[in-house]
């Protein structure tokens, strides 16, 4: 089985680091390297998991996981929220936006691994493209 992914990490080296792992382990792996990308790939596709890094500039994993949630193309996707600071807040926010599991960074990639092999079995292939597409609203440049 090939499940596809949507990785979205900030840290170019760290993203790439995961995708190649994930990708040696049989993984479909798209990219994003922040929540507004991500929602832009989320309008070309609906993967089977979405693995988001929770601290990141502009839009963070919090709010992309409420926004992933809001959709109904995704609102079924399992996510899991990586966070190189997980406190109990931190994982109580993340899963309360609705993700499955917070894992702590650096992350063994083994652990990765066998979350997302369960997750992947318990969620059955969706439809990989969406019927409608969702206009992103980014912030101008600056900020608001």
């Amino acid at each position: 089985m090939t499940a596809r992914l949507l990785l979205v990490e900030d840290s170019d080296d760290l993203r790439h680091l995961f995708a190649r792992v994930l990708r040696g382990h049989g993984f479909e792996v798209v990219e994003a390297s922040d929540g507004y990308e991500a929602l832009d790939r989320l309008a070309e596709f609906v993967p089977e998991v979405v693995v988001t890094d929770v601290m990141m500039p502009g839009m963070d994993g919090v709010e992309l996981i409420r926004r992933i949630r809001a959709m109904p193309a995704t609102a079924e996707v399992p996510v899991v929220a990586m966070s190189a600071a997980p406190t109990p807040e931190a994982e109580r926010e993340a899963l309360r936006a609705g993700a499955e599991d917070l894992l702590p960074k650096p992350l063994d990639s083994q652990t990765l691994l066998e979350r997302l092999a369960g997750l992947c079995r318990l969620h059955p292939t969706r439809p990989r493209r969406l019927s409608t597409s969702f206009p992103v609203m980014r912030p101008p440049p600056g900020g608001i």
